[in-house]
């Protein structure tokens, strides 16, 4: 008698085996065009002196014997972090989806930074869905539930104090800003004038035309201010050349930023002076979070002496980078570049250490104290 039941098993079986045999071809596909990205277009042709070939036969083993794609994927991360550097690794299909256009608009509107091994608030944007839920910085985040999502869903957050909040996802502030193959991200811009001191904060480097009309604007507003304030903190790069842009603002010469070394050509970073541009004190705000461009302003600065820089070491991730997608649908992050600095320092892995640590502390968090730019006002009046 034909057993319908086994026949039925028999051939689910054998879907289950094409459909897993499809998808290590699919991982294999991938690893192989990250391996000869990262030979072909890697600014280092040398690799670090990393047998490369080995590498690959070595890789290949491992996502051949994955089981699934959580495994393929650590094995082509594996792979990439015997680079030893920042802005090269895979961003997965689900994350890099959802920071896509439909999704990136879409926060709870606050910022957290780790303080003694605590997720604590740091920044509640005005207006939003935290802010009318009360959220104070200061307070300890205590669920891991994301910050960010789609746009009407609600996510329940843990706080100390507070407890548990439901909060809306609603479009989160500033200018969606697209370069390149990157995901959009959410570019805001604020100027305030406090008293004889001006204050601009950056949140990414991207919008070119906006932040010159925004300069501009600032620097307008701030004749005979004593002083001028730049805050990069959170800030996580962008444009490499919005770095010298912002940089012609604050001098009266033509000065090199550093040097941006290709795989097969140098690029050096010139910042040109502006008519206009202001000749006051410069004070410029970081944390581990500035990264990329952000470090190449603030590393300038130090080199030039043309200011100081206030805050905590920057993140250490100098080196321009963009992305590839892969077959299996993440996308491949990799260098293109090192940077050194106008004062011969390379910054990768070491970025810039304030001329004036001022570390970020809980208590000025619940106190509404910004110690990093009330360090730099004292510095700018005190002078």
């Amino acid at each position: 008698m034909f057993n319908v039941t086994r026949y039925v098993c028999l051939f689910l079986g054998l879907v289950a085996a094409n459909e897993a045999a499809q998808q290590t071809e699919v991982w294999l596909a991938s690893f192989e065009q990250a391996w000869v990205t990262i030979r072909d277009k890697h600014f280092d042709k040398s690799l670090g002196g990393l047998d490369w070939e080995a590498v690959r036969a070595e890789t290949r083993a491992e996502v051949s014997r994955a089981g699934d794609a959580a495994a393929a994927r650590k094995a082509i991360e594996t792979m990439l972090g015997k680079l030893g550097h920042s802005h090269v690794g895979i961003v997965p299909r689900e994350e890099y989806e959802r920071s896509g256009a439909q999704r990136a608009l879409a926060s709870v509107g606050l910022e957290t930074r780790k303080i003694d091994g605590q997720s604590v608030v740091w920044r509640v944007a005005p207006g939003s869905p935290a802010a009318a839920a009360g959220v104070k910085p200061g307070w300890i985040l205590d669920s891991p539930a994301p910050l960010r999502g789609r746009e009407g869903e609600e996510t329940e957050l843990t706080f100390t104090p507070g407890g548990k909040l439901r909060l809306r996802f609603a479009p989160a502030k500033g200018r969606m800003a697209q370069f390149g193959n990157l995901p959009p991200i959410p570019v805001e811009m604020q100027f305030r004038r406090l008293e004889d001191c001006g204050y601009f904060r950056i949140s990414a480097f991207f919008e070119p035309e906006w932040l010159q009309s925004e300069m501009a604007q600032a620097l307008g507003a701030c004749r005979g201010c004593l002083g001028f304030v730049i805050d990069l903190r959170g800030n996580p790069g962008g444009i490499a050349a919005l770095s010298a842009a912002l940089a012609g603002w604050f001098i009266e010469e033509p000065k090199t930023l550093g040097t941006l070394s290709f795989r097969d050509y140098q690029l050096r970073l010139v910042a040109n002076p502006r008519p206009e541009a202001f000749t006051g004190k410069l004070a410029v705000l970081i944390d581990a979070l500035s990264l990329s461009t952000s470090e190449f302003f603030a590393g300038a600065v130090q080199d030039w002496g043309r200011g100081r820089i206030f805050g905590e070491r920057s993140g250490g991730m100098a080196l321009p980078s963009t992305l590839e997608k892969l077959p299996s649908g993440d996308a491949l992050q990799y260098a293109i570049a090192n940077y050194v600095s106008a004062g011969g320092k390379a910054l990768e892995g070491k970025g810039v250490s304030p001329d004036q640590e001022v570390p970020l502390t809980r208590a000025d968090l619940l106190a509404g104290r910004d110690a990093a730019l009330a360090a730099a006002l004292d510095w700018m009046r005190k002078q």
